[in-house]
Protein backbone atom coordinates (compact mmCIF):
# COMPACT_ATOMS: atom_id res chain seq x y z
CA UNK A 1 0.00 0.00 0.00
CA UNK A 2 0.87 3.70 -0.61
CA UNK A 3 0.43 7.16 0.03
CA UNK A 4 -2.47 8.12 -2.57
CA UNK A 5 -3.77 4.52 -2.82
CA UNK A 6 -7.77 3.88 -1.92
CA UNK A 7 -9.13 1.54 0.24
CA UNK A 8 -12.56 -0.52 0.08
CA UNK A 9 -13.69 -1.51 3.65
CA UNK A 10 -16.88 -3.43 3.41
CA UNK A 11 -18.76 -2.56 6.71
CA UNK A 12 -21.21 -5.06 8.92
CA UNK A 13 -24.05 -2.77 8.17
CA UNK A 14 -23.82 -4.50 4.82
CA UNK A 15 -22.30 -1.44 3.16
CA UNK A 16 -19.05 -0.36 2.15
CA UNK A 17 -16.43 2.59 3.46
CA UNK A 18 -14.19 4.38 0.66
CA UNK A 19 -10.73 5.64 1.86
CA UNK A 20 -7.67 7.77 0.92
CA UNK A 21 -4.83 6.71 2.21
CA UNK A 22 -3.00 9.41 4.00
CA UNK A 23 0.12 8.00 6.12
CA UNK A 24 3.38 5.94 6.40
CA UNK A 25 2.81 2.94 7.96
CA UNK A 26 3.21 3.12 11.90
CA UNK A 27 3.30 0.09 14.18
CA UNK A 28 1.86 0.73 18.20
CA UNK A 29 3.01 -1.97 20.61
CA UNK A 30 0.62 -0.96 23.14
CA UNK A 31 -2.69 -1.29 21.04
CA UNK A 32 -4.44 -4.14 21.23
CA UNK A 33 -4.54 -7.40 19.15
CA UNK A 34 -4.78 -7.08 15.91
CA UNK A 35 -4.56 -3.38 15.70
CA UNK A 36 -0.72 -3.02 16.40
CA UNK A 37 -0.54 -2.10 12.49
CA UNK A 38 -2.09 1.39 10.80
CA UNK A 39 -1.68 3.62 8.40
CA UNK A 40 -3.74 6.80 8.44
CA UNK A 41 -6.97 7.09 6.26
CA UNK A 42 -9.01 9.86 5.18
CA UNK A 43 -12.45 9.34 4.43
CA UNK A 44 -13.72 9.55 1.29
CA UNK A 45 -17.52 8.34 1.71
CA UNK A 46 -19.00 5.66 4.55
CA UNK A 47 -21.80 3.89 3.84
CA UNK A 48 -22.30 3.11 0.29
CA UNK A 49 -25.02 0.59 -0.65
CA UNK A 50 -23.45 -2.45 -1.87
CA UNK A 51 -25.97 -1.75 -4.52
CA UNK A 52 -24.26 0.50 -5.98
CA UNK A 53 -21.39 -1.29 -6.99
CA UNK A 54 -21.09 -4.01 -10.00
CA UNK A 55 -21.26 -7.41 -9.38
CA UNK A 56 -17.50 -8.57 -10.35
CA UNK A 57 -16.32 -5.61 -8.13
CA UNK A 58 -19.26 -6.72 -5.27
CA UNK A 59 -17.25 -10.39 -5.79
CA UNK A 60 -13.84 -9.38 -5.17
CA UNK A 61 -14.42 -7.64 -1.97
CA UNK A 62 -16.32 -10.63 -1.07
CA UNK A 63 -12.90 -12.75 -0.65
CA UNK A 64 -12.16 -13.88 2.28
CA UNK A 65 -8.65 -11.61 3.00
CA UNK A 66 -7.58 -8.52 4.90
CA UNK A 67 -5.45 -7.00 2.50
CA UNK A 68 -5.19 -7.32 -1.48
CA UNK A 69 -5.15 -5.31 -4.76
CA UNK A 70 -8.21 -5.81 -7.15
CA UNK A 71 -6.44 -5.72 -10.45
CA UNK A 72 -9.14 -7.17 -12.95
CA UNK A 73 -11.69 -5.81 -15.15
CA UNK A 74 -10.28 -1.98 -14.72
CA UNK A 75 -11.55 -1.89 -11.25
CA UNK A 76 -9.87 0.87 -9.83
CA UNK A 77 -10.76 3.06 -12.42
CA UNK A 78 -14.31 2.07 -12.71
CA UNK A 79 -14.45 2.59 -8.31
CA UNK A 80 -12.40 6.12 -9.07
CA UNK A 81 -15.58 7.07 -11.46
CA UNK A 82 -18.20 6.13 -9.02
CA UNK A 83 -16.99 9.36 -6.32
CA UNK A 84 -17.51 11.28 -9.64
CA UNK A 85 -20.81 9.83 -10.03
CA UNK A 86 -22.27 10.19 -6.60
CA UNK A 87 -20.86 6.75 -5.71
CA UNK A 88 -23.09 5.24 -8.22
CA UNK A 89 -21.94 2.59 -10.81
CA UNK A 90 -20.40 4.96 -13.79
CA UNK A 91 -21.49 2.06 -16.12
CA UNK A 92 -18.17 1.44 -17.44
CA UNK A 93 -17.64 -1.87 -18.28
CA UNK A 94 -14.22 -3.11 -19.28
CA UNK A 95 -14.20 -5.85 -21.98
CA UNK A 96 -12.22 -9.03 -20.76
CA UNK A 97 -9.10 -10.16 -22.00
CA UNK A 98 -7.14 -13.00 -21.82
CA UNK A 99 -4.76 -10.77 -19.61
CA UNK A 100 -8.06 -10.14 -17.10
CA UNK A 101 -8.80 -14.14 -17.20
CA UNK A 102 -5.27 -14.74 -16.68
CA UNK A 103 -5.54 -12.03 -13.65
CA UNK A 104 -8.86 -13.32 -12.26
CA UNK A 105 -7.79 -17.06 -12.23
CA UNK A 106 -4.32 -15.57 -10.23
CA UNK A 107 -6.47 -12.87 -7.95
CA UNK A 108 -8.93 -16.15 -7.04
CA UNK A 109 -5.79 -17.78 -6.09
CA UNK A 110 -4.56 -15.89 -3.96
CA UNK A 111 -7.70 -14.26 -2.31
CA UNK A 112 -9.09 -18.28 -1.55
CA UNK A 113 -13.10 -18.76 -1.52
CA UNK A 114 -15.70 -16.16 -2.15
CA UNK A 115 -18.15 -15.59 0.23
CA UNK A 116 -21.14 -17.23 -1.55
CA UNK A 117 -23.89 -16.10 0.78
CA UNK A 118 -22.71 -12.46 0.44
CA UNK A 119 -22.60 -12.88 -3.27
CA UNK A 120 -26.27 -14.04 -2.85
CA UNK A 121 -27.24 -11.14 -0.59
CA UNK A 122 -26.26 -9.11 -3.44
CA UNK A 123 -27.78 -10.37 -6.02
CA UNK A 124 -31.13 -10.47 -4.30
CA UNK A 125 -30.42 -6.82 -3.41
CA UNK A 126 -29.92 -5.55 -6.91
CA UNK A 127 -32.92 -7.26 -7.94
CA UNK A 128 -35.32 -5.81 -5.53
CA UNK A 129 -33.45 -2.54 -5.57
CA UNK A 130 -33.81 -2.95 -9.46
Amino acid sequence: MSIGDWVAVPSKRKTIHMGEITGHYEFHPEAENPYYHSRSVKWLEQDIPRTNFDQDILNSLGAFTTVCQIKRNDAEARVRAMEKNEWKSAGIKAAATKSDLEQEASDDEATGDLDLEQISRDHIARLIYS
